[in-house]
């Protein structure tokens, strides 16, 4: 697995760590809802401005933050893993050297919170 660089972001599917499951049960109702539209919206769109999508630096380097409103934050990590191409044809991927075409783009949540709570 390797970081990959801002440009190309689009994950696939999200996997969620067990601190990030943790700081998500232990938010209210509302702001668990704005999470998943955040996140459906993030596999759609990474690039959409409501996300206002960053790379972080410091203690945070090589991950990133996307907005769910307000001061609430998810910062997750990229990471590419082998992609499925058993649904190709094998005449289709003969021959062929793409990397895109066999690895995808997994976002790994790290935690969700206030501003302060992941940066103070």
């Amino acid at each position: 697995m390797t970081l990959r660089p801002m440009p190309n972001l689009q994950p696939v599917r999200f996997a969620a760590t067990r601190q990030f499951a943790k700081a998500f049960a232990r938010l209210p109702a509302k702001k668990q809802e704005k999470v998943r539209q955040v996140l459906a919206t993030a596999l759609d769109d990474i690039s959409a401005p409501l996300l206002r999508l960053h790379p972080l630096t410091g203690d945070w380097a090589g991950a990133y933050s996307l907005s769910a409103g307000g001061d609430l934050r998810i910062l997750f990590e990229v990471v590419e893993e082998p992609g499925d191409n058993q649904s190709q044809d094998d005449d289709q991927t003969e021959g062929r050297d793409d990397k895109e075409s066999q690895t995808v783009v997994v976002g790994i949540l790290i935690t969700v919170g206030t501003h302060a709570q992941l940066y103070g």
